[in-house]
């Protein structure tokens, strides 16, 4: 995936008023990101913040009352995570958002 190159569409999301459990997210998804060793925030990143929320929030039991098996998502997030790029070393950087991450979060 690319990054959001262009740095005016990236400013462009930072202006966005998101609520503070919507910025926490954001936060974790880098985060996991830079744990990972991987370039871009991808939606895989932001889907596995949402996922680790241990709060019944209105998206666990949305997905509860969906009978979506929340065990076996978090697996397949986890193997999808484990599938994406990596990079290491001194030179790499913050990760960044990819252009799909950056298109949900419009």
């Amino acid at each position: 995936m690319s990054n959001c190159g262009n740095q005016e569409e990236y400013k462009e999301v930072k202006k966005v008023q998101y609520t503070n459990k919507t910025n926490e997210m954001l936060a974790n998804s880098v985060k996991k990101a830079a744990t990972l060793g991987n370039p871009n925030v991808e939606p895989i990143h932001l889907l596995n913040a949402l996922l680790e929320n241990n709060e019944e929030s209105i998206h666990i039991n949305l997905l509860k009352n969906l009978n979506v098996d929340l065990n076996k998502l978090r697996s397949n997030v986890i193997t999808s995570l484990n599938k994406l790029p990596q990079a290491s070393g001194s030179s790499v950087s913050t990760p960044q958002l990819s252009r799909n991450t950056y298109q949900i979060l419009q």
